[in-house]
């Protein structure tokens, strides 16, 4: 069974300490300490938490924190924020459908996966060259090229 974590009062105090609370409807971005992956992030004990998943189960009677529960930012893009009213609970499922339907995947360069620049794209496409010179040229796979040309990868790219 997952641990769960409650909060002491003096860590509940810390915790809003480092949020930017605004009106009721605002975003409250986190200004304590940022992960990589741009969201907030608040030490309890060993462990760093996201911000905003402390924020949701801090909405209302205190509640434990489990670790499977995702904190959902819905319509609100703002990975700093940690207005509850801007957060749900939901499922790992629940939490793609959100990045997918609001746009929010990484792409092209932003992905962090890539091995072409949006040039490079841009120059296959446009190319009447081999495939596999191109793959050599560009230090990547032939079936890599095939897709970049079919528009199955980049196709974000006009």
């Amino acid at each position: 069974m997952a641990k769960t974590v409650l909060l002491s009062n003096a860590q509940i105090r810390q915790f809003w300490s480092l949020v930017d609370i605004g009106e009721p409807d605002d975003c409250w971005p986190w200004i304590g300490n940022v992960g990589r992956g741009g969201y907030g992030r608040f030490r309890i004990g060993a462990s760093k938490v996201g911000a905003h998943r402390v924020a949701l189960s801090l909405e209302g009677p205190p509640q434990p924190l489990a670790p499977n529960d995702h904190a959902l930012h819905g319509d609100c893009s703002d990975r700093l924020c940690c207005n509850p009213r801007h957060l749900r609970w939901g499922s790992n499922e629940e939490n793609i459908a959100d990045m997918l339907r609001l746009g929010r995947q990484a792409k092209g360069v932003g992905s962090g996966r890539n091995r072409l620049t949006e040039e490079v794209v841009r120059y296959v496409r446009d190319s009447n060259e081999l495939g596999v010179a191109l793959a050599k040229k560009f230090g990547v796979s032939t079936a890599l090229i095939s897709l970049v040309r079919n528009r199955k990868v980049w196709a974000h790219l006009p």
